[in-house]
């Protein structure tokens, strides 16, 4: 908190909280947006200083303009550490001098921002994780709603110190369903800061430019994860991993692990309703949210007409045809979730009818 008083002592208002619950009858009134009328300061920035982190340089050097200093300056140095550079005040510059250096400052910190994003695309480039927004830019192109993934974005953004993260497994992409691939994944999305970035370069750095193995990923990932307040992570259709060869049970066991490592971690795993899944997801705790299987059937309709009507050779079917093919597709699909024989082929007798058994999907939050 800070009290404002006159030359004589007399309060005549205060910014922020006391820790000390209520002291209004001592400090007086708020003045948050009376300041911020005048400096042009957000209020929400008086109220909690993080909350400038998501702005410009360019918006806090305007908080100086037509402020008067005993000392010219000193509208320079009391920007200094609003703007994140560390220089020495040295009074008789003038103001255009301190501006000037301040000015040359933040030129040499961008330059080093932008050194240290080209070192990071080159380290994410070595790694070679596939592109998890690949998937999710493919919907939204096909002009489907807006999806969990956007509102998280959207908080994210207006939150500070907040990490997001997602990551698609795909029964079609084998670099996208084991450990390993939601590891790297993972790390490079969020090793963006310290200590990831460091711990990043130090492995790429190494002389044998071998690639790091799951302990040294899961320690990056942790880090990561550790150094923001919160971090949201979205899994989308973890039931893709193949239950063959342990895949999928060495993907829940790694991700049931991280989790315990990682209490700042809120977490959104969507999966088919499958034994194993469900029993991680009850031993975590998950809160699990069910999709109807009418909402999941349209939404796969919706899918493949989007398909057969974009694709040049495909739009040329005509309606029986179109419909066989649909048929056949979801036949497909049925195979790849794993359906046994007699229910695929009680399944393909109607387009887009699935027991509600086996197309229930379930949301699992925690």
């Amino acid at each position: 908190m800070v009290v404002f008083v006159t030359k004589e002592w007399h309060v005549i208002g205060h910014k922020g909280r006391s820790p000390y619950g209520d002291c209004r009858p001592l400090v007086g009134f708020g003045l948050e947006k009376t300041i911020a009328r005048i400096t042009r300061i957000p209020e929400q920035v008086l109220h909690n200083y993080e909350a400038s982190y998501v702005l410009g340089v360019d918006d806090k050097l305007k908080w100086m303009d037509g402020r008067e200093t005993t000392r010219p300056e000193d509208k320079s140095y009391a920007l200094f550490g609003i703007v994140g550079v560390t220089l020495p005040a040295i009074y008789g510059e003038k103001y255009e001098g301190a501006k000037q250096r301040l000015l040359a400052a933040i030129h040499q910190q961008d330059s080093v921002a932008v050194q240290q994003a080209e070192h990071y695309r080159k380290i994410a480039g070595w790694l070679s994780p596939r592109d998890p927004w690949a998937n999710h830019e493919s919907a939204r192109q096909r002009d489907e709603p807006q999806t969990a993934i956007e509102d998280i974005q959207t908080h994210c953004q207006n939150a500070t110190n907040t990490g997001h993260a997602i990551f698609y497994f795909s029964f079609s992409d084998n670099h996208k369903q084991t450990y390993r691939n939601l590891l790297v994944s993972l790390v490079v999305q969020l090793g963006k800061k310290e200590p990831g970035r460091s711990m990043l370069r130090q492995a790429y750095e190494k002389a044998e430019q071998r690639r790091p193995g799951l302990d040294e990923l899961q320690k990056t990932l942790s880090a990561s994860v550790a150094s923001y307040d919160e971090v949201f992570i979205h899994l989308d259709a973890i039931d893709e991993c193949p239950e063959g060869a342990t895949v999928r049970q060495n993907v829940l066991n790694g991700f049931g692990e991280l989790l315990e490592r990682a209490p700042n971690a809120r977490v959104l795993v969507t999966s088919r309703d499958v034994s194993d899944v469900r029993c991680l997801m009850e031993k975590l705790g998950a809160k699990p949210l069910s999709i109807t299987a009418q909402t999941v059937n349209a939404d796969i309709e919706k899918y493949v007409s989007t398909q057969l009507s974009s694709d040049h050779k495909l739009s040329r079917l005509d309606h029986l045809q179109g419909g066989r093919l649909k048929r056949r597709w979801h036949k497909k699909q049925m195979e790849c979730c794993g359906l046994r024989t007699s229910e695929e082929q009680a399944m393909t007798e109607i387009v887009f009818t699935i027991g509600e058994q086996h197309s229930c999907e379930f949301v699992f939050c925690f």
